[in-house]
């Protein structure tokens, strides 16, 4: 069959991988055991045959009573009964009845005489002789039970190698076999000691009956799971310690939130697993104990006098509250400092207005204390957060004179990010950078361990993000953090002309060190083990777990390997070549010599990141005595993607012979798709019958689906299986608002605001209404005094996607910010922006800048476009000039076209081209247009951000050198993050 470009089922030929031949040892695979009421046949292997056959009749009666079978077979045999009989029953019974059973079973024959089989007049469970040597290799088979059903009433002849034992109702055939007495295992109940919540997490003990593992999953209700696998898709696993105590914790929670949590646990090998429906009963209600916050930042540490200080004040609020809450600004002074200064937020508010601004008014010179008071049914369910200032908590607002120097700005926090990318450096007040570019190394204007060989990028003039080097010994929680000797960090000027006298104002100090604090909510490590389910009895295996996330760019502190299986002595010793040999990459390769033919083993991987964060992962390895294509399916597990994204799994498939021959198999792939257990028709577009692709937008967004594949070798018609899961999480919604984000409007006209290209990721090809987007909008003065809203001077006019502004004829030389919120249809997702609406005299000229990047987000090797449209009243001379608010931006140097031009028509445009390569990666850059026309100057800005590129990241090549078309190289990406 040839492959078609939407397989289903596909073939392709496979040449056998050649490995050396080796005698295989053929072991009997394990079939099904089933039970009833009447009679049933065993196969139980003895080490030889009786000294007896049957007769027609016989001529021993036997010696035991059914209920004394019965007792002897639940003490020596397994735990498993069948379930199926015969619908009639033999009337005859053997003339011998086998004694014993051995109770050490080796693999081959000791080299003393073997015990004897001959019945005696007593039943005995041990041999009459019994080897005295342990056999070289644990038994390796277990018992072939198989019911037989004899309709005839009088049997036949027996087979002259077997003899039967004939009882009421059961019937036993003897026959030559390899047996492995164990046990069935346990229930797999689970006994939940204890379930508690700290803070936003849930902390589970879990007691079970065996050695393996625990997963659980918190729901909010009445969200229930549907299966065992969506808990294992969205839970976290816990490994049972020597008591068979696992300890789960799951964390990121939401505040003083209702949680209903699911656990269900399994054995070491996989082959036992708790029910749904013993899950769902065993279920656990509990709350998280808290903690909703109510946290303050301020712009800067001081305003100048009679002077408005437009959002110096923002809170933000963690969560809406269960019913509703009063927010209050409280102040020291007679005329109140901020505007506006109480808020009332509801249970039913929307999640874009958790962040709330407010703005100083006008005031004198002086110091001023503030606080934020809550009231109302809900207050008590928040914890107020005070910035602190030299170790206190305080929140003090300075007003200064023009020529007064302001504060020294204080070096007062520093944390690692959640994922450990990077480390944010803050001051108490906006400073002048140290007189750096935004991008610089570190050691320019901090000390701390590894400083001289890390970047940093300012984000804005009070905070910085330290992108530290990846190395275990550079600078991690815990540690200290100072602002070096050679910098000279002081106080922004804040005024209008840049004339402050700064270079005399005090530098900040480099006598105080702060030490740097870990993430609230440090990244939990993804454990990837990418290896196959299954292999053949020729096959190595390989534990990889290279694709593991969540080490912070760095190197794992602690990595620990446990292997547990069904043959305890090639488990020890796969166990000791891993803490031997094991290296994360590459990794070695476990010999098939050290893997037992026809066992199961688990393989549990913990993963601890420098964060003191760990991760815990757990896979089940089948090894069977045949030749069967082994599938690996790269990648994790489960993975997470958005709607937008194209999915590709690919699969490596490989075959391994024992034998020498060079024969090729014809193997056929099968590839399915299911969501909720039920098979959907989502068909690959791959040519490749080894790679299962989906485009964008072919998956549902909140959804999960399973991805399996099975492989079969056409010749044997022995197959395997693997499977990944895939949830599909929304993708972000974008509020685009055309023109740039600051505009004008001559007094008594009109302007559009035209947001219809906002977009949502999860829609494909349409924006705006037509993408079943929402539109919110807000209007509030600025200058010259803060209002909440803008009816004194802009008459709005909302039509969804657009806003249609008139300047009213008193709204000349006023500053509005109108503010957009777009959401989708379920108010889950949103997006926010703002532009600023200057009112001009009818006689200035109107300037808009825009991008060809509609995100306005670009990427280092990507070429930069900006247009500035110009348009005058009546024609005059005038220039305009293209800037940046980065001075280490120079962009008369590096931009493809002039940055300042003359306009010689009453309409212009102007272009600024930046080429790849020429903007730092990470940053925020504010470009500005300016138009100087009859001696009114007018001017429109947009913001660009350049996304930064992953890191830290080490690339290898092992061996570094070796012979071509002979030598196998490994090249690895590793500790790579973005």
């Amino acid at each position: 069959e040839q492959p078609t470009s939407q397989p289903s089922s596909q073939l392709t030929e496979l040449p056998n991988l050649q490995q050396p031949s080796k005698q295989a040892i053929t072991h009997p695979s394990k079939p099904s055991i089933q039970r009833n009421e009447s009679a049933v046949l065993f196969k139980i292997a003895p080490t030889c045959l009786p000294s007896s056959v049957l007769t027609g009749e016989p001529s021993i009666s036997p010696s035991i009573s059914l209920s004394d079978f019965q007792s002897f077979f639940h003490s020596n045999n397994p735990s498993v009964v069948p379930i199926r009989t015969p619908t009639a029953l033999p009337t005859v019974s053997p003339n011998v009845l086998p004694k014993w059973t051995p109770s050490v079973i080796p693999t081959f024959q000791p080299s003393r005489v073997p015990p004897s089989c001959i019945p005696t007049n007593g039943r005995t469970n041990s041999p009459s002789f019994v080897p005295i040597f342990e056999p070289s290799a644990a038994p390796i088979a277990s018992f072939t039970i198989t019911p037989t059903y004899h309709q005839s009433i009088v049997p036949t002849e027996a087979p002259s190698n077997s003899s039967s034992i004939l009882l009421t109702k059961v019937s036993l055939t003897i026959t030559p076999t390899m047996i492995n007495l164990q046990s069935a295992p346990p229930h797999p109940f689970i006994t939940l000691l204890n379930v508690s919540s700290i803070s936003r997490r849930i902390d589970i003990i879990a007691l079970i009956p065996f050695q393996g593992s625990v997963t659980c999953a918190a729901l909010i209700p009445p969200t229930m799971p549907k299966s065992i696998s969506s808990i294992s898709l969205i839970g976290v696993l816990g490994t049972s310690n020597s008591l068979n105590v696992s300890m789960i914790s799951i964390s990121s929670l939401q505040p003083l939130t209702t949680y209903q949590v699911y656990c269900y646990a399994a054995n070491s090998i996989g082959t036992v697993e708790t029910s749904l429906d013993e899950v769902l009963s065993t279920s656990n209600l509990i709350n998280t104990t808290c903690c909703k916050t109510v946290s303050q930042t301020t712009s800067t540490n001081f305003v100048y006098k009679f002077r408005n200080a437009i959002n110096f004040l923002s809170v933000e609020i963690s969560e809406l509250p269960v019913q509703s809450f009063t927010l209050s600004i409280k102040s020291n002074s007679s005329v109140g400092l901020f505007s506006p200064s109480e808020y009332f937020i509801t249970r039913d508010q929307s999640r874009s207005n958790l962040v709330l601004y407010s703005s100083v008014r006008s005031i004198p010179v002086g110091v001023y204390s503030y606080w934020i008071q809550l009231s109302g049914p809900s207050a008590k369910e928040y914890t107020v957060i005070t910035p602190s200032r030299n170790g206190q908590s305080v929140s003090i607002l300075s007003v200064l004179s023009i020529n007064q120097e302001p504060p020294t700005p204080v070096l007062s926090f520093a944390v690692y990010s959640n994922d450990g990318s990077f480390m944010t450096l803050t001051f108490d007040a906006l400073t002048n950078k140290g007189r750096t570019s935004n991008t610089f190394d570190c050691s320019k204007l901090f000390y701390f361990a590894c400083a001289n060989v890390s970047h940093c990028q300012w984000k804005s003039s009070k905070t910085v993000q330290a992108y530290v080097r990846g190395d275990q010994h550079c600078a991690s929680p815990g540690d200290a953090v100072f602002i070096s000797g050679s910098s000279s960090v002081k106080a922004l000027c804040q005024t209008a002309d840049g004339e402050c006298g700064s270079h005399t104002w005090k530098n900040a100090s480099t006598a105080v060190s702060i030490q740097i604090s870990p993430p609230l909510y440090p990244i939990l490590p993804s454990v990837v083990i990418s290896s196959p389910s299954s292999i053949g009895s020729c096959d190595n295996l390989t534990i990889d777990i290279s694709s593991s996330s969540g080490s912070g760019g760095r190197p794992w502190k602690s990595v620990s390997i446990n292997v547990e299986g069904s043959d305890s002595r090639s488990s020890s010793n796969i166990k000791n070549f891993l803490d031997a040999m094991y290296l994360v990459s590459p990794p070695p390769h476990i010999s098939s010599s050290l893997i037992a033919k026809g066992h199961n083993y688990t393989f549990s991987v913990r993963l601890c990141n420098f964060l003191a964060s760990c991760g815990e992962a757990v896979h089940r390895v089948s090894a069977v005595d045949s030749s069967i294509p082994v599938i690996s399916l790269q990648g994790k597990k489960t993975r997470v993607i958005l709607r937008k994204s194209l999915l590709t799994v690919p699969a490596t498939v490989t075959v391994s012979s024992c034998s020498s021959s060079g024969s090729k198999m014809v193997l056929k792939y099968d590839w399915n798709i299911l969501q909720d257990n039920q098979l959907i028709e989502v068909k690959s577009v791959s040519k490749d019958p080894a790679v299962f692709i989906l485009p964008p937008y072919s998956l549902k967004s909140y959804t999960s689906y399973t991805i399996s594949l099975k492989v079969t070798i056409l010749q044997s018609l022995l197959s395997s299986a693997e499977f990944v899961n895939v949830r599909v999480t929304p993708g972000s919604i974008y509020s685009v608002i055309g023109g740039g984000t600051s505009r004008s409007v001559r007094v008594s006209s009109t302007l559009v605001l035209d947001a219809s290209q906002s977009y949502d990721e999860d829609i494909f090809a349409l924006t705006g209404t037509a993408a079943g987007l929402q539109f919110t909008w807000s209007c509030s003065t600025v200058l010259p005094t803060f209002n909440n809203s803008c009816d004194s001077n802009l008459q709005l006019q909302y039509k969804e996607s657009s806003l249609l502004i008139f300047a009213l004829s008193t709204s000349l030389g006023t500053c509005s910010q109108v503010s957009l919120i777009v959401s989708d249809s379920r108010n889950a997702r949103y997006a926010q922006s703002t532009v600023s609406i200057v009112v001009l005299p009818n006689t200035a000229a109107l300037v808009t800048a825009s991008s060809n990047r509609p995100r306005e987000l670009i990427n280092v090797g990507q070429s930069l476009q900006l247009v500035g449209a110009i348009s005058f009243p009546n024609f005059a001379d005038a220039v305009a000039v293209w800037s940046v608010d980065d001075k280490s931006v120079a962009l008369s140097d590096i931009a493809l076209s002039p940055v300042q031009f003359p306009l010689a028509t009453v309409d212009s445009t102007s272009y600024l081209v930046i080429p790849p390569n020429s903007l730092s990666g990470g940053t925020v850059l504010t470009f500005k247009l300016t138009c100087w026309a009859t001696n009114i100057t007018t001017f429109a800005t947009i913001t660009i951000r350049v996304n930064s590129p992953p890191s830290p990241g080490i690339f290898q090549v092992i061996p570094n050198r070796g012979t071509e078309l002979s030598t196998l190289f490994v090249l690895n990406a590793k500790e790579w993050t973005d």
